[in-house]
């Protein structure tokens, strides 16, 4: 697909990143991606990797949220309704699995 990195502003071909990551290869938060070059999609699951925020298997709730956060801090530019709406769909989605986790302890 070509487009624009949200990164970086670089025209070209850009990959559908997805903040939250994948699980088994489905992305945990479908409607929640950004467009990302090449390069600055490589940069963020090297970023990822070093803050260990990889998972080996299924990612936990607080992993997810990790990745969120990482994900909102280093964005420059205001979120869309569209993705604003998928944000708290899956902040809240997330909240519910903390507090089944919590509740089953």
């Amino acid at each position: 697909m070509v487009g624009i990195c949200e990164s970086c502003g670089a025209v070209g071909p850009v990959h559908r990143h997805h903040p939250s990551g994948r699980m088994a290869g489905i992305p945990c938060h479908p409607r929640l991606t950004e467009a990302l070059c090449p390069e600055c999609h490589g940069t963020l699951h090297a970023l990822w990797h070093h803050a260990r925020l990889e998972a080996d298997g299924e990612p936990d709730a607080i992993l997810l949220l990790r990745r969120l956060a990482c994900w909102c801090g280093r964005r420059t530019a205001p979120l869309d309704p569209d993705r604003l709406h998928a944000l708290g769909d899956a902040l809240d989605e997330l909240v519910g699995r903390l507090l089944e986790e919590a509740s089953c302890r």
